[in-house]
């Protein structure tokens, strides 16, 4: 799939939304699910169907609901780790949907958060794999095509 423009949308909402910097990174995808993770995934139905798969270590995630939610990220606790990546992986969809054949359709997000966990998509091809960082944290960014 189009890599250079889904590192560029990742990187302009990282930068709009946040004011983060995001780099191509090296580390593995192994390494960083050493790491405590949670991913989000919304859906792409239409002209094209596919999934748009965000997986971040916790860390990013609560450095990301502090500029997001203010104050507000503390007293939600856990629970904002599932509100901020959501809203990522929703905003990255649409950005990545824009880009797809139209007519298509996003889903609301899904976000799986937990001590140790393995999320599988079915019937689907990875078209896309990025692994990113920001302030040297890495997380990776996955396309799916439903086949």
């Amino acid at each position: 799939m189009l890599e250079d423009e889904v590192l560029q949308i990742t990187q302009n909402v990282w930068r709009c939304m946040l004011e983060m910097e995001v780099h191509v990174s090296s580390v593995s995808s192994k390494e960083m699910m050493e790491q405590l993770h949670s991913s989000g995934v919304v859906h792409i139905s239409g002209a094209w169907n596919g999934s748009v798969s965000l997986v971040c270590p916790n860390t990013l995630v609560e450095k990301a609901g502090v500029i997001i939610l203010g104050d507000a990220a503390a007293e939600l606790g856990k629970s904002a780790i599932v509100e901020v990546l959501g809203e990522l992986v929703n905003i990255l969809g649409g950005n990545i949907k824009a880009i797809l054949p139209a007519p298509s359709y996003l889903s609301q997000p899904m976000v799986v958060d937990g001590e140790s966990y393995e999320m599988n998509l079915l019937g689907v091809e990875c078209v896309t794999h990025l692994m990113m960082e920001c302030e040297s944290t890495p997380f990776q960014l996955n396309i799916y095509q439903h086949q």
